[in-house]
Order: C-alpha cells, then structure tokens, then sequence
C-alpha cells in the first residue's frame, strides 16, 4: 500500500488513508459492463480542466508535477510527476466487478501506482490496490487488473515518484469480465518461477464447512482479515483460482484491514462487529504481520466471533514479503537487509509464535498455515532477489503479491485420496 520508503510510520498510514471502517453490507454482484471505460485520457488536453489534482504526502514534500511537451509516449503530451501523488478524478465503480488499468510510463528509478476506493459517501475506505512503475528508458506499457472493494461506490486512480519524476501518459481504466481478470493474473504467473510448495494433509480439520461449499459449488464469503500484507494478498485476486479450482463455486472476498493493525486492535470495543460480523463470513482468514505474535489476541477475535456465528470458519497464517528482522532503522542506515543476528531471531520468534498458534488451534479449532516459510522456501528456490517481488522493503509487488495467491491457493487443493 502507500508507501514510503525513508519512514516506515508514514507509509502504513498513508497506506490506508484516513483509517475509514470496512464498506457496507454486501450486495448481489452484477454483471462488468465492459462497453465503455470508466477512465480515459491521452493527455492532449490539460488533465486539471478535467478534475485530475496533485496533493502532497506526509513527510514527503510537496506535490509537484508538469503537464509538458518534453516528452510523450503519443501525441505531443505528456504529465511529469516529480513530488506527492497525482489522482485522478473519482470514478463510479460496482463492488466486486473487475477492472483493467493501463498506462504507458518512463522513469529512471520506480515510482508507484494506486487505486484507491470510496463508499457511497465520498469517505475514502481502508484497502487500496498499489504497486510499482517500473525503471524504464524507453515508454513501457503497463496494464493491470484490479478489484472493486465491497461497499465500494468510487475510485480514483493515482501516480506517485519515489526519487526521481515519473513520465505518465495513455491512462484507461476499463471494467473487464471476471474470465478477463482471470487471465490477467495467469498471463503475470507465467513470467514468474513457478510455486512448488506441498500443502500438508489434514489441514482441512477445522474447515470442513468452507471445503463443503468450494466442492458443491456453493457460494462461500472470505473476509481477509488483517493489515497491509493482508491486502496485498488478497490482491492477488487467489479466489478466482480457487473458483476454477472448485468448478460452479463463487468467492465473495472481503478486504477487512486496516494499516499497522493486527488481532490486538480487532478484538477490541466493537471491532469484531464491523470488520468481521457485519460480513456474515464463512471463512474469515487472519493474516499479516503486525499481529504482534499475540496468539491470544487472535483467540480472542475467534471466540467473539462465534459467540454470535459459531459456524465462521477461520485460517490463520503467519507473515510473509519483508524479511524477518528488517525494518525502517536498517533502510535508514543504507541497509537492505538486517544485520545476521537480528534476523536469525527473528525468524526464531516468529517460529516460536507459529508453535503456539498451533497449540491454541487445538483448542479453539481453527487452521493454521505457516506462510512465512513457505514464502522463504519460494524466495529461496526462485533465483530472483527479494526486491523483485517487493514495491518497497515492506510490501509487494504484483509479481510478490500474484505468489502469495499462488501459495494460498495451493493450500487449498483438493487433498489426495489416502
């Protein structure tokens, strides 16, 4: 989500705006209209005459950017941004429905692209969808598919440099089918070292209900519980594999999340309430890594949630994407990976953490998953660094966030017949 790569702190608020409550109740999913797009602009006319503004960024400096003849993938014109984020006027869109972005772009070092989502108020929601422009000398053509979040009315589509300015140009913003948004991330996987892992047997214990639903094609409603990492995950788009994984069933997926948040948040005051039970799920999955390895404060979000829907099922999983000991203190120090011992600790507590999360699974049934080493084993195998699946030294990419769903989805293969 919106980062920022000199201060931890200002890119995970900044990664989900102002911190709104997830969106509204869900309704019946309509069908993409794909015969016009929601968002157009070649640039040729001058973007503020037609609602496009810049604003600045927490601790970021000031927007700056220019509407120039300098340079331009078509036509004569193009926009430069060179500080803050440039957005574009709000756009309708249909919860649930799919939507193709396209832009063409230049930079000497990577910049960032947002979607960022509104109820039918106007205030801005929580989970976004964000990663990289690409390092590009030459004008590179970048399409990505995005998902309207539930309770969503509007959007708004948004650039942003890290160093150096971005050169924009050829915007659309399209809606696109379901089967499209499919192939779009089976077009992405293929460039990608393919995901190797074996999922366990008898992790299916404590979802015998969400298994049901998947294999007689049943709708199942999933709220991804969680932060950031959690988002950037189910941005993955892994519930249309699943689907054709389990022919005939539907996934409604709920982004529930809220930036540097865990289960010591949501189980307090009224949290359950609005980020899990007013989505009436059937699978809630808890992921992320800012749970603080606070195995009783996700035991008490499940407990509160079966008291009132004792038949939601839950997955919890550990973290994945940054590497175990990193953070903002290392970055600042010119380091791109902490020094041996803290993340030899690290990863020590958070094996720690998974342990205990498996006693307490025991007990309060739910599944749990290990995420964390299978995404190290991927890294490991892969032969590309770190940062190629990564936007910034917290978060995902769309190659790092198309694993994740990779990953969750082999989790969920039919087990074999003993």
């Amino acid at each position: 989500m919106k980062p920022d790569s000199s201060f931890f702190l200002s890119l995970l608020w900044f990664a989900f705006g102002n911190w709104v409550l997830p969106g509204a109740p869900l309704s019946a999913e309509p069908a993409a209209d794909t015969s016009e797009q929601v968002l157009i602009t070649d640039l040729e006319v001058d973007p503020a005459k037609t609602g496009w503004t810049g604003f600045e960024v927490w601790q970021s400096g000031r927007f700056e950017a220019e509407w120039t003849t300098a340079e331009a993938n078509s036509g004569k014109r193009s926009m430069k941004i060179s500080g803050g984020v440039w957005a574009s006027p709000k756009f309708e869109v249909r919860p649930f429905n799919f939507y193709r972005v396209t832009f063409a772009s230049k930079t000497d070092s990577p910049g960032y692209w947002m979607m960022e989502f509104f109820d039918s108020k106007g205030q801005e929601m929580a989970a976004d969808d964000y990663s990289n422009v690409d390092v590009s000398k030459q004008w590179l053509k970048n399409s990505f598919c995005v998902m309207a979040r539930a309770g969503a009315s509007y959007a708004r589509l948004g650039f942003r440099p890290m160093k150096s300015g971005v050169w924009i140009d050829d915007i659309s913003v399209a809606p696109i089918s379901r089967g499209q948004a499919l192939e779009f991330t089976d077009e992405l996987y293929r460039e990608l070292p393919p995901v190797k892992f074996m999922p366990e047997e008898g992790r299916f214990k404590a979802l015998n209900r969400t298994m049901e639903k998947l294999r007689s094609s049943k709708e199942l409603t999933v709220v991804i519980l969680g932060d950031s990492i959690a988002n950037d995950m189910a941005n993955s788009q892994f519930h249309l594999l699943l689907e054709r994984n389990y022919p005939g069933s539907r996934i409604r997926l709920i982004h529930s999340v809220r930036g540097i948040t865990g289960c010591w948040y949501y189980e307090q005051d009224n949290h359950v309430e609005s980020y899990i039970l007013d989505h009436r799920p059937d699978l809630v999955i808890i992921a992320g890594i800012s749970h603080h390895l606070n195995t009783n404060a996700i035991r008490s979000v499940i407990r509160q949630v079966r008291v009132k829907q004792p038949v939601v099922e839950f997955l919890v999983m550990t973290g994945a994407i940054i590497e175990p000991g990193m953070h903002k203190n290392w970055l600042a120090k010119g380091m791109t990976s902490p020094p041996a011992v803290v993340r030899d600790k690290a990863i020590v507590k958070e094996a720690e953490f998974y342990a205990s999360l498996c006693d307490a699974a025991k007990e309060d049934n739910f599944a749990t998953f290990d995420m964390r080493t299978v995404w190290e084993e991927y890294l490991n195998q892969s032969g590309q660094p770190r940062s190629w699946f990564q936007r910034d030294f917290v978060h995902a990419n769309v190659r790092g966030k198309q694993i994740l769903g990779r990953i969750v989805t082999r989790f969920f293969e039919q087990e074999r017949d003993n």
